[in-house]
């Protein structure tokens, strides 16, 4: 990933949690007297942090656009000194002026001076919010103008992008690097899909392949014929990937269309095409307590705002479906969890793992059928056979085909509601996927690829727990 990406993400990760912990003595108001990049002569942003930076590079907080040359890429800082503010000039080409004064390399501020960034450039006022004003301030106002507005083109992607990175028992999906077009034989896209897979080396990719090969000739040395009984399913096995993100705050809507991930679903014979519910709602799974991106973006889907999620989903015979988080059935359960940082306390709602499903409708009819009552009460070594598209591997321009693997059951029944693997042959990407059992000589689905722990442990949603 490029230095400036994560030098992005670093500030805005650095931004979400000055929002979260501010204080009165470290909020400051700048009125713009001058347009910028994000805010209009006369508007006011009120940021919450003790250190600002100025100037016309993507991090900085204050950002102006390109054609004001007199700004430079970093000019200037305003940075919290005990009880005072400093204004510095980090510009070796364009002066900072304080009240028309240029300074020469730091000056304190007062509320009310008046900042311009070079002598035809421009200008600022500065105003620190007394203790009473700042707590008349609404948090979330504080959100609109310091995240959503600066980093309108990152919130939402860096949210959704770590959102994915959850906790141990997680499993997570691929973050893919270009969004895939109309058609399934574009062979651009597909090759675009498999080039940028989450930076996984050509190395591991071709032992994943070995995996699978050595998987595929274990089952044809024990003389059973999986592959022709599970070939006839290939079709109703479906690629699942997001094209963009809306989110809507305080009656602000922006789109994001510069970010995708990737999971796989199955088209059932009732016409549903099920999936994991993290690969729809991935912030609703497992918020790590330490991931503030996570956290905001369950706080907007959860009555802060709104998200939705485009999505298309295409199967190896050519079909496609759009729809997105709108028109998918996820489960409503939800588990209040308290959210700290630094003693302040916010209340997120998630789903438990055992409910990790979600399913649409659709117009198509799949020849997967299910087995609820089997999927309660596996036994201890029994085969499970697992179809989809780990790393997008099988998914190339030369068409689709999802990949085969099998696990074994570990426990007897369920295991804190799921159904609980070993030998693990299952990967990022799979998620989503239907876990085949073998019964009275036909395969039926019994459960969804849910999460992973460790290299060989691993956790399905029992297919009875779709609603």
């Amino acid at each position: 990933m490029a230095t400036g990406n994560k030098t992005v993400r670093k500030n805005f990760s650095q931004t979400i949690k000055n929002v979260v912990t501010r204080k009165a003595s470290d909020t400051v108001i700048l009125k713009y007297l001058n347009n910028s990049r994000d805010y209009k002569m006369g508007q006011e942003q009120t940021i919450a942090s003790d250190h600002i930076v100025i100037g016309r590079d993507s991090t900085c907080e204050v950002r102006y656009a390109d054609k004001y040359d007199t700004v430079s890429r970093i000019h200037a800082s305003i940075s919290k000194q005990g009880e005072d503010w400093e204004l510095k000039n980090l510009s070796n080409s364009n002066p900072t002026l304080i009240n028309g004064t240029p300074v020469k390399k730091s000056w304190y501020l007062s509320s009310g001076d008046v900042i311009q960034f070079s002598f035809e450039g421009p200008k600022i006022q500065f105003s620190v919010p007394s203790p009473a004003e700042k707590k008349s301030i609404p948090w979330s106002v504080v959100i609109k103008e310091q995240v959503i507005r600066p980093y309108k083109k990152y919130v939402v992607a860096a949210s959704v992008f770590f959102a994915l990175v959850i906790s141990s028992l997680a499993y997570v999906i691929v973050k893919q690097g270009q969004t895939i077009d109309e058609q399934i034989a574009d062979i651009e896209v597909i090759k675009a899909a498999t080039k940028k897979q989450s930076q996984v080396s050509q190395a591991g990719l071709d032992s994943i392949r070995e995996v699978y090969e050595k998987e595929i000739d274990r089952e044809k040395k024990a003389n059973r014929p999986i592959g022709d009984k599970i070939s006839p399913y290939f079709n109703d096995i479906w690629y699942i990937y997001a094209t963009g993100v809306e989110a809507e705050f305080e009656g602000e809507t922006e789109y994001f269309d510069n970010i995708n991930w990737s999971g796989t679903g199955f088209l059932l014979n009732d016409g549903r095409l099920v999936t994991a519910g993290h690969v729809i709602k991935p912030w609703l799974f497992g918020v790590s307590d330490d991931d503030t991106a996570d956290a905001f973006l369950n706080l907007l889907d959860n009555g802060v705002g709104e998200v939705k999620v485009d999505f298309i989903a295409i199967s190896p015979d050519g079909k496609k479906i759009s729809f997105s988080t709108n028109d998918a059935s996820i489960s409503r359960s939800r588990n209040s969890k308290e959210f700290e940082i630094e003693g302040n306390v916010y209340e997120l709602k998630e789903v438990e793992w055992e409910h990790d499903w979600a399913w649409i409708q659709t117009k198509y009819k799949g020849k997967l059928s299910a087995s609820y009552t089997t999927s309660n009460k596996l036994d201890i070594s029994n085969k499970l056979h697992i179809l989809g598209y780990p790393y997008s591997l099988g998914v190339s321009e030369n068409g689709m085909t999802p990949l085969y693997s099998s696990s074994d059951v570990s426990t007897k029944g369920l295991s804190n509601g799921m159904i609980q693997l070993t030998n693990r042959n299952f990967e990022q990407g799979n998620s989503g996927g239907p876990a085949l059992f073998e019964e009275n000589g036909e395969l039926k689905v019994v459960g969804i690829v849910s999460s992973g722990i460790g290299s060989s442990l691993g956790y399905l949603v029992p297919i009875s727990k779709v609603k």
